[in-house]
């Protein structure tokens, strides 16, 4: 089993020093990195399975005992990580083949890739560092960006950190704290939707949404119920496909039309509605339409809000999944409803065959992984449910990791 521990770091580095070598040709280097990816997902996929019938399991690198040595450990909620990390990096794979010049080839973009997303899990295993996942995403400017804390970026990798520590390292248990992480959840959760709805760029309503939806993650963390985790897993899962997706999106908008800014698009929904379509879902699952995934992350956390008797909780992230209906009607009205500008007259009868199926198919796969988590939310939660579960009580995580 332990080979089922290290096989998802091993293989991206393996790849990452392999692109170097092959960085020279563009086709190489991206079958090269294909095969990795899949590689990835295919032991990602053994992993959760692993730890879902057979439970929490740890090895220790070197055969160092804990505490001296490194120890990986593998429990639902690292298990789910590493599955989220391997998809989105297929996606991102592939979708680069249309987004960058063999420039950036040549210069290294599959080997960072690679080299990022290794680095990462062993972040989701060590029991030192607790940092799940960064979304790397490739934009239409073929730019590799990685998560961070400015709205321009992604701070998604941080959540794991915060959520192993708060109920592994650091107990709730200080009066003043029950009412500054439920404080400090609405006030990101409201800054977060207004910078948003300020916003007239597409890529910055998303960053900044993704200010106001880690609110609702803070939110389920500040409660300490067990549905209250358990919607911040289902939550985290939702939230890095759809936003994922709305970037890699947004991505297409650009090759479309050459801009991101909102008042230089439009008529994207006449001349490809396909691409209307594939902003459609992913874009009203996050602002909580049923029956997408959106819709029940935002449901499990409202309802352990009241469980909670955090009635004020609830309507805040009820009010705030309101105002989320508007960012994505302002896209929508803007980008995909409204008729091209003069200037993009001839774009506005672009078809929809331009653009590469490199971008359209990670697009489409991701779009349907958000229908079928939205359809399959009863097995989600129950997932969800039993990380959760190691999250309130930790003493088996102890267990794996000390080997008592």
């Amino acid at each position: 089993m332990s080979e089922l521990l290290v096989l998802p770091i091993i293989l991206p580095l393996i790849g990452g020093a392999a692109a170097v070598v092959v960085r020279g040709s563009a086709r190489q280097s991206l079958y090269l990195a294909l095969t990795i990816a899949t590689l990835h997902t295919i032991a990602a996929g053994l992993l959760i399975y692993q730890v879902h019938t057979g439970g929490i399991f740890a090895t220790q690198i070197g055969n160092w005992p804990a505490p001296f040595g490194i120890t990986l450990v593998a429990d639902r909620l690292s298990a789910v990580m590493v599955m989220i990390t391997a998809v989105i990096n297929l996606a991102v794979t592939s979708y680069s083949k249309a987004d960058i010049g063999i420039d950036l080839v040549r210069r290294g973009h599959y080997c960072l890739l690679q080299i990022l997303v290794g680095g990462d899990l062993r972040r989701i295993y060590n029991r030192r560092h607790f940092q799940p996942l960064r979304l790397v995403r490739s934009d239409a400017d073929g730019i590799l960006r990685t998560a961070g804390a400015r709205p321009e970026q992604d701070p998604i990798g941080r959540w794991g950190q915060i959520c192993r520590f708060f109920t592994l390292v650091f107990v709730i248990d200080a009066a003043y704290l029950n009412y500054l992480l439920p404080t400090l959840a609405a006030l990101t959760m409201i800054t977060g939707v207004l910078g948003a709805a300020a916003q007239n760029e597409f890529r910055r309503i998303l960053s900044f949404h993704i200010i106001s939806q880690v609110g609702y993650m803070v939110l389920g963390l500040s409660l300490q119920s067990r549905l209250a985790l358990a919607g911040t897993v289902f939550y985290l899962v939702h939230h890095i496909v759809v936003k994922a997706n709305l970037f890699l999106v947004s991505g297409v908008v650009k090759q479309l039309q050459g801009s991101f800014e909102l008042a230089r698009l439009g008529g994207i929904y006449r001349s490809n509605g396909w691409i209307a379509a594939l902003f459609f879902i992913p874009a009203f699952s996050l602002a909580g339409f049923p029956p997408l995934s959106g819709f029940w992350a935002k449901m499990i956390l409202i309802r352990a809000s009241l469980d909670s008797h955090q009635y004020w909780l609830a309507v805040i992230a009820a009010v705030v999944g309101l105002l989320t209906v508007y960012s994505m009607t302002k896209i929508w009205g803007e980008v995909f409803w409204k008729p091209a500008p003069a200037a993009n007259h001839e774009a506005d009868r672009l078809p929809a065959r331009s653009i590469s199926a490199w971008m359209l198919v990670p697009v489409t796969a991701l779009t349907a992984l958000t229908i079928v988590i939205g359809l399959g939310a009863e097995l989600v939660f129950q997932f969800a449910w039993q990380a959760a579960e190691e999250l309130s009580q930790p003493a088996e995580y102890v267990r794996a990791v000390m080997k008592k």
